[in-house]
């Protein structure tokens, strides 16, 4: 009988899933929806979003809402400023 067998090393982990951080400003200033979940209202900086396609969108009162889809498909930071139409000459 020899001597006792060491554990068996953990298996690595699993990477971790990926994610990149959304900073989005708008003039004037309105509300961040992703994938039609609120967010707040901007400026809003370093909001994580996971890895494929996602739709964001800025609502300000009397102004057109701004939309645009955008794949997450590396860790980049994603920086949006959009100048929404109010309709004011």
């Amino acid at each position: 009988q020899g001597a006792p067998r060491p554990a068996s090393a953990a298996p690595p982990s699993a990477p971790a899933p990926l994610t990149a951080r959304l900073s989005v400003n708008s003039t004037p200033y309105g509300t961040l929806y992703v994938d039609d979940v609120k967010i707040g209202v901007v400026p809003v900086f370093g909001h994580a979003l996971s890895a494929g396609e996602h739709v964001i969108k800025v609502e300000s009162e009397r102004c057109k809402t701004k939309t645009e889809k955008i794949i997450v498909s590396d860790p980049n930071p994603i920086v949006r400023r959009y100048v929404l139409d109010c309709g004011v000459p």
